[in-house]
């Protein structure tokens, strides 16, 4: 066998093991957070993406009826809008979870896993590095440790 065909065979068994870990981590994370794994391991649609972002910028702006100065500036969100924000958040925050469940329990490369889930390597990072922000909550902390435990075999506790 030649030395440029044993590379793309190990490249893409690397990517086969990534995809296989970021499925798995995504499975128990779904479990345990009582979302369906399928829109975990997709993400929030950039429609949603688009929706999320635009409801962040709906702001109205109180003027003043003679000289137009800006009196006060609010945010208004609908109800069913800030529902559905928080939905799509956690979705999020899932997705980063079964991230860093597959970069540390089963040790993939950043690159590698980047590639099976479908995003930048930036955008691995920053997820990454959410998730390692959110761990100083001891309930996050906790669900992590567990999701760790159970992808690794080992019987939880609670």
């Amino acid at each position: 066998m030649n030395k440029a065909l044993a590379r793309r065979l190990c490249a893409s068994a690397d990517r086969l093991q990534s995809h296989a870990a970021f499925l798995a981590a995504c499975e128990i994370v779904a479990l345990r957070r009582n979302l369906p794994a399928a829109q975990i391991r997709n993400g929030p649609s950039p429609a949603e993406t688009h929706k999320l972002i635009q409801l962040g910028k709906s702001t109205v702006r109180r003027r003043d009826g003679a000289s137009g100065r800006v009196l006060a500036i609010e945010h208004r969100v609908m109800a069913a809008d800030q529902a559905e924000i928080a939905r799509i958040r956690a979705l999020v925050a899932a997705r980063q979870d079964a991230l860093y469940l597959a970069a540390t329990v089963f040790g993939r490369g950043h690159r590698s896993l980047a590639r099976a889930a479908a995003i930048s390597h930036k955008a691995l990072q920053n997820a990454l590095a959410a998730v390692e922000d959110r761990r100083s909550d001891p309930t996050v902390d906790r669900m992590l440790d567990e999701a760790e435990l159970q992808l690794m075999g080992a019987p939880t506790c609670g």
